[in-house]
């Protein structure tokens, strides 16, 4: 099944099955959902449905205060703009 209106890349930084759900329903079928942080739960609900629409499902334990800093910087003074990463808006229901 190919979903229409989703996004090709999409990141899950809340670590429930909740979170992983709705990013699983927002991601296009050969997009990436990225996880960042550890995982709040024991059991993925990550089944054949989910496996046959060749999403990449990446992430890891990321030690963030370890390295915001230098990225950090980097935004207070201009050298990079984060904001054309977010190139959409959601109503909240």
């Amino acid at each position: 099944m190919h979903r229409t209106g989703g996004v090709d890349k999409v990141f899950e930084a809340v670590g429930t099955r909740q979170a992983l759900g709705t990013a699983l329903g927002a991601v296009l079928d050969g997009g990436t959902l990225s996880r960042l942080g550890v995982p709040q739960y024991e059991q993925e609900p990550i089944g054949p449905a989910e496996f046959t629409r060749n999403t990449s499902l990446t992430g890891g334990a990321r030690p963030v205060r370890a390295w915001i800093p230098e990225p950090l910087a980097d935004v207070l003074d201009g050298t990079i703009t984060p904001g054309p990463a977010f190139d959409r808006t959601f109503t909240l229901h």
